[in-house]
């Protein structure tokens, strides 16, 4: 099943169908509707799309359509038809019909027999015309059935052969005739075979599918849905009619045996199953198909007469009266364009919107369609269909009637009435009973022929000889006219009766022996005349060149029975011969062949392959290859249990595995056991193998347990419980990880040591008891299990490492990644500072148990802690570190390292000179390191100063007596000191930052850019940008310090004059003065610092 989606559904593709008629008949078209959907879908057929051009299509049914060609068409002719799937999706495929010129003389149909199998005392319906032939394609008829033995009883019902099967068990022989609509016939064997093992026979149920006039108006609808099945056991009204799962809410049966199915808005398509009363299982299931008030496109009228026009006159055709719609909506042509007819004067006419009108082409008769397309709707939104209206044009003259003519075969004195009618073609049948025949001539010697009304009375005399013939005219008249004769051809055949029909015989001959078979023993039911035997007439394949090596067959003097012989050393098989048989006519042309099928056979060659394959507790299983079954199924094999030559049991067994049962357990019940093959014919020669016993297993081992070693594991186990039937253990098998260790039989435990078992990776173990028993599979065995993990000492997994404190090299922390292998109870860690060279050992004496302890050197035991610190530790002098795993299994040393532990120099006291006053070359005035004094530490090699102003920084370097770097000038500004010494091991030790000092206020005396100038007259200019500007706060630490005043003057005397403002200005030094420019700072409490820039 699949979910519904218009969106995806793909259109069915209808099969291109074929078909051929003579001119005036009618063929049905089957129209395959499974397996034509590519989604699965459910198919039902709309009808013909388009029109044929040389007949029309007179009927359509669920599965078919009835096409009548036109009486004088010949050629071939096309047209469309339509189908839709359950989601609406349309398609249409193509017909062709060939319409072949009526023959003179009918034609016999061909009967084909039929065989079908029932269950003693059913009652069987046959359609013995399913696989009947009719060669112009006209419909077939039942016209009799006969028994072939007293007590039979047959009859017809409808187009099928009632037959009531007999309670014997059996063959049985009817015969049954057909008639086609021109009088000829035939006849057939019908054969039934009455089997108390027969399948009951399955109902076939076809769809039924309702059209718009069937709902129109009507809110449900009753379905005689049993007018499409079939039961040919039983009448249909005695299978059980049910609504299929899911649908009980639109459909139920009524008490009537009808499906009642509501009519809605979309169409439904509602699924029914008949089943036989006694047998739910054997069952049918088929769809009941109905339209919906609002999504049924526009159909023909259903039961309307369909128009008649004379030739070349004007046929009017309102939609209404023709096309019905959903909901008795009117219709209107949807599309003038859509309008076409076939032997048309002209374009069909629309009349107006609902009218239309058709003339056919002058002097045309015959059937002819109207194509055109409708819609229930005035917009976009109705429903629109493309229908085909059927039409008969009728001859404006009175036609004459043609007799065909015939050719009938007779047996010698026997008579039959012939329906003249049935071989007349008349198109007005209202005016048949005005045809009047005569015989025209005179008829040969040894037929009788006359005419009564309508009817042709024949014979032929008791003596004429066969294949004797005879042919005389037939004259036809209507009231008006004199039709066209036709000819009656008589022939005189041995029997119209059927040929004879002789079932398959089989003999069975045992090489080396003879047997006789009677081939007609069975063929009574294919006998058309069953008041006188079959004989044999000749038999074929009996020579020697057409049977094997070996084998004879003889014919006996009546042929009736074949003499079989095959010679000892015949090959086994079937060998097949044909016998001729004849029936009472004695006639060669009415000769048939049976076949006699001769089974070769011989007692079954010796079995191969003899095995033993299992055993139990005084039971053994053995398994061989069949030998060849010459001709005859094997139907089991005789086993047979030896022992000292006398047979202890005897076993039959249906198959190629047999189990027997031995007088006791092990090696001293040793048996021998004896195989031969048994078919239909005896017994092969016995094949025996010795030296077998059967045995009980002894139990698993009890109590195992798993310790763990060095690449490998301890096991240990209890002894194995023995049945007192079974042999005793021999051995145990060990198994570790893939490696087998047998130890001997009073063993309770072992160690199994090899590089393949990794540390920590879990293995496998069992353990089982062996003794003799004669085991196939090492796996039958019944072990104890168990999962084992091989331990070894603990590895690690990174480097340990040792870190001294910055602060205090003494103390030093161990650290270390967690070491691998767990072992029984988990890892113990030690840790060791030693003198280097002398690392302390460490051992674990035991292995694999628990509780155990680590034998080892001077260390600390910390636990499952993976660090250590250690403190104290002496100065100047190197010591090692290692870290010590252990765990059930050993113990592992990892060495962390050395190092010597150093101290460091004290913090210095630091003594700063304040700026002097004195003048400086380049005018900045600085402090200077005065004195730094320190204890030194034990790495004394070098030493060096390092200073930092306001706590900011690093340091830079300095030496006592050297002058201060500040960032700025003019700000006050404090330092810090301390000593950094390096030493052998390249790792320097630093002491604290001294405290901090006051380094005073770094003086800038300097202007500006200062620029002089002197002019002719010897006076010189000073300018200059900038004056140091003056700052409050004296140089006091703490409150940042500063210039206090800041002045100028210029030549060398007179006043200063104030510049602490800082700004720009300028001053003359007169011809002869000093030409100099000083400037004065007081900073640093009260100190003058001056600077003279010089013109």
């Amino acid at each position: 099943m699949r979910e519904a989606d218009v969106a995806t559904n793909a259109e069915p593709v209808p099969r291109p169908l074929t078909a051929r008629v003579l001119a005036g008949e009618t063929v049905r078209i089957p129209v395959p509707l499974t397996g034509i959907d590519p989604d699965g879908d459910s198919v039902r057929l709309l009808g013909q799309d388009t029109g044929p051009e040389k007949g029309q299509v007179v009927e359509v049914g669920p599965d078919w359509i009835d096409y009548q060609a036109g009486d004088y068409s010949t050629g071939t002719d096309a047209f469309a038809y339509a189908v839709v799937d359950g989601l609406g999706a349309r398609a249409t495929g193509t017909i062709r019909v060939g319409i072949s010129p009526r023959v003179e003389g009918a034609r016999n149909p061909v009967a084909t027999a039929d065989t079908v199998t029932v269950r003693p005392g059913r009652v069987l319906r046959v359609q013995v015309l399913a696989n009947d032939t009719d060669p112009d394609g006209g419909a077939l008829s039942l016209v009799s059935v006969q028994p072939q033995e007293e007590g039979l009883v047959a009859g017809l019902d409808g187009d099928t052969v009632r037959v009531v099967a007999p309670e014997q068990a059996g063959r049985y022989g009817f015969v049954y005739g057909v008639r086609n609509a021109r009088g000829g016939s035939d006849e057939a064997f019908l054969t039934v075979i009455v089997d108390p093992a027969a399948p009951p026979t399955r109902p076939i149920a076809r769809d039924t599918v309702l059209q718009l006039s069937d709902v129109l108006d009507r809110s449900s609808v009753d379905v005689d849905v049993m007018r499409n099945v079939f039961s040919a056991e039983g009448d249909a009204s005695s299978l059980v009619l049910a609504v299929g799962a899911g649908y009980e809410d639109v459909a139920l049966v009524t008490d009537d045996g009808r499906i009642r199915v509501e009519v809605g808005d979309e169409r439904r398509i509602v699924p029914f199953t008949v089943a036989q009363p006694d047998d739910p299982t054997i069952s049918a299931t088929a769809f009941v198909w109905v339209p919906g008030f609002e999504d049924t496109l526009p159909q023909l009228r259903v039961g309307e007469p369909r128009p008649t026009v004379p030739s070349g006159e004007r046929l009017v055709v309102e939609l209404d009266e023709q096309v019905v719609a959903a909901g008795g909506r009117a219709v209107r042509i949807a599309d003038p364009n859509s309008l076409s007819a076939t032997h048309a004067a002209g374009p069909v006419e629309l009349v107006d919107e609902d009218t239309i009108a058709y003339r056919s082409e002058p002097g045309y008769f015959g059937p002819a369609a109207i194509s055109f397309t409708v819609t229930d709707g005035s917009g976009a939104g109705g429903r629109t269909a493309a229908l085909v209206l059927p039409i008969t044009v009728t001859p404006t003259e009175n036609q004459p009637p043609v007799f065909t003519g015939a050719v009938i075969d007779l047996e010698p004195g026997q008579s039959k009435d012939v329906d003249l009618g049935r071989l007349t073609t008349y198109p007005y049948q209202d005016d048949r009973g005005q045809l009047a025949f005569a015989l025209e001539g005179s008829v040969a010697a040894g037929f009788r022929a006359s005419v009564d009304g309508g009817t042709l009375r024949i014979s032929a005399d008791e003596g004429v000889a066969t294949g004797q013939a005879a042919s005389f005219p037939v004259s036809v008249r209507d009231a008006t006219q004199t039709g066209r004769a036709g000819r009656v051809d008589l022939r005189v055949v041995p029997s119209t009766r059927p040929l004879a029909q002789p079932a398959t015989d089989e003999g069975t001959v045992t090489r080396g022996s003879s047997t006789s078979v009677d081939v007609l023993a069975n063929d009574q039911a294919g006998n058309p005349f069953p008041g006188t035997p079959l004989t044999v007439a000749s038999i074929r394949g009996a020579d020697g060149a057409s049977l094997p090596a070996g084998v004879t067959v003889t014919p006996s003097a009546d042929r009736a029975t074949l003499a079989v012989s095959a010679s000892a050393d015949a090959v086994p098989g079937d060998v097949r011969v044909q016998y001729e048989v004849r029936d009472a006519t004695g006639d060669a042309g009415r000769a048939a062949f049976g076949t006699v099928v001769i089974h070769v056979q011989d007692r079954p060659g010796p079995v191969s392959a003899l095995r033993a394959s299992g055993f139990a507790d005084r039971s053994l299983t053995v398994a061989f290859e069949p030998g060849a079954f010459n001709g005859s199924a094997i139907t089991g094999y005789q086993v047979r249990v030896l022992r000292g030559g006398t047979a202890t049991a005897t076993v039959t067994c249906p198959s190629t595995t047999c189990t027997v049962p031995t007088p006791g357990n092990g090696p001293a019940n040793s048996v021998q056991v004896e195989v031969s093959a048994v078919n239909g014919v005896g017994t092969s020669d016995p094949v025996s193998i010795s030296g077998l016993w059967s045995d009980v297993l002894p139990a698993a081992p009890a109590g195992l347990a798993v310790e763990p070693l060095v690449d490998g594991l301890r096991l240990s186990w209890q002894p194995s419980a023995v049945p007192s039937s079974s042999s005793p253990v021999t051995q145990y098998v060990v198994g570790v990880g893939g490696l087998t260790r047998q130890v001997a039989s009073d063993a309770t435990s072992v160690e199994v040591r090899d590089p393949s078992l990794v540390a920590e990776v879990p293995v496998a173990v069992s353990v089982a008891a062996r003794n003799s028993a004669q085991v196939q599979d090492g796996t039958a065995w019944l072990a104890a299990t168990a999962t084992g993990t091989p331990r070894g000492a603990p590895t690690a997994t990174g480097a340990p490492t040792a870190v001294a404190d910055a602060a205090d090299e003494t103390r030093v922390t161990v650290s270390w990644p967690a070491f691998q292998g767990q072992g029984v109870d988990g890892i113990r860690y030690l840790v060791a500072a030693y003198a280097p060279g002398s690392a302390p050992g460490c051992s674990v004496p035991t292995e694999g148990v628990s509780p155990w302890s680590a034998q080892h050197g001077p260390a600390v035991e910390v636990g499952g802690a993976t660090s250590h610190v250690f403190t104290g530790l002496a100065t100047d002098q190197p010591v090692a570190f290692a870290v010590l795993a252990a765990n059930s299994q050993g113990c592992t040393v990892v060495e962390a390292g050395q190092l010597t532990p150093r101290t460091a120099p004290s913090t210095p006291v630091v003594r700063v000179d304040l700026p002097s006053p004195d003048r400086p070359g380049d005018g900045v005035f600085r402090a200077v390191l005065a004195d730094a004094r320190y204890r030194p530490g034990s790495a004394s090699a070098s030493a060096q100063l390092l200073y930092r102003v306001d706590g900011q920084g690093d340091g830079v370097p300095i030496g006592v007596g050297q002058a201060l770097t500040l960032p700025r000038t003019g700000v006050g500004a404090s330092i810090q000191v301390r000593v950094v010494e390096g030493s052998g091991d390249g790792r320097p030790r630093s002491s604290g930052w001294s405290d901090p000092v006051s380094a005073g206020t770094a003086v800038d005396a300097r202007a500006g850019d200062v620029r002089s100038a002197t002019d002719d007259a010897g006076v010189t200019t000073f300018s200059w940008t900038s004056m140091p500007p003056a700052v409050a706060g004296f140089g006091r630490v703490g409150d940042g310090g500063g210039y206090a005043r800041s002045e100028w003057r210029c030549g060398g005397q007179g006043a200063w004059a104030d510049a602490s403002s800082g700004a720009a200005g300028s001053c003359a030094v007169p011809a002869g003065g000093e030409r100099i420019l000083e400037v004065r700072v007081t900073a640093n409490s009260g100190n003058l610092y001056t600077y003279a820039h010089r013109g």
